[in-house]
């Protein structure tokens, strides 16, 4: 058990790292706007309740890594602009 938890946490952290990172990219070269990334973790949340047939663990740590990802650098986002 203790080695499927790594792979999980291993999993998220992983995954959480990769979809920020790309979306900062994204953010940083301007191909992504506030609105953009508002729309993208909007899809995120309906895809996460559309599980009526079963992702299974591993689509469902993903996908609560690329949500965490994307709320982060939204509530960033809009800080920054907040304090501007």
């Amino acid at each position: 058990m203790d080695n499927l938890t790594e792979f999980n946490r291993k999993k998220y952290n992983d995954t959480y790292n990769l979809i920020y990172e790309t979306t900062m990219k994204q953010r940083e070269n301007g191909s992504i706007t506030i609105e953009s990334l508002e729309a993208l973790l909007r899809d995120q949340y309906i895809y996460s309740d559309l599980d009526w047939l079963g992702r299974g663990e591993i689509k469902d740590i993903v996908n609560r890594a690329t949500v965490a990802a994307l709320e982060s650098i939204l509530f960033q986002w809009k800080e920054e602009v907040k304090n501007k």
